[in-house]
Formats: C-alpha cells, structure tokens, sequence
C-alpha cells in the first residue's frame, strides 16, 4: 500500500486574517495551512517526507505540496498514479468553540 500524506491549505492564513482580524498570531496558527508538507508511506515504512518550503524557499510555505509531493515521488522512483492513496487531516475538534463564534467559520 503506498500513501501519500500531505499538509497545506493554501490561503488559509490570508482568508482568517481578513474574517477575523483582531486575532494574535498564536491564534492564527491555530489553522491547517502553515508548513505544507508532503511524506510517502510504503508498506507501513516512512520512504519520503519533504516540507514545501525546501522546494519553493519560503518559511512557513502554505502554498499547496506540489513540490514536495514531486519531490517525494521523485526519491520513491513513482508517479501520482503509483500511489493508492493521498490523505490529509487535520483534528479541528479541539478548537470548535473558538470556530463556533463566528458563523462564517461554522
């Protein structure tokens, strides 16, 4: 089984400063969407795993994985179509009443 994580929600920083902006920045991280990722799982085993921000040179990259999911490939030997699945998650529960006061983050 070959899985691939990633993480990055591109503009997800930009659109909570714009609808909630009176946030500290400890608040604004509280989001998925910093230090987009991609990592390759073969059979259980970590074969790959490359931040966004070693491909594009930007700290804190939220841009979508693309390189680093090439990057991942690459290292792997594999294309996209090798992979049998793409998964991404992020645990909001935590922070449910902090998104429940606003109805735009319902």
């Amino acid at each position: 089984m070959k899985i691939m994580g990633i993480s990055g929600l591109e503009s997800s920083a930009a659109f909570k400063k714009a609808q909630w902006p009176n946030l500290d920045e400890r608040e604004e991280r509280i989001c998925q969407g910093y230090d987009a990722a991609a990592a390759l799982i073969i059979d259980g085993e970590i074969v790959a795993a490359t931040a966004e921000e070693r491909m594009n040179r930007r700290k804190h990259s939220a841009a979508f994985p693309l390189g680093a999911i090439r990057s991942c490939l690459n290292q792997a030997g594999l294309a996209i179509g090798d992979v049998d699945e793409i998964a991404h998650a992020f645990d909001y529960e935590p922070w449910a009443a902090a998104y429940a006061l606003d109805a735009v983050a319902a």
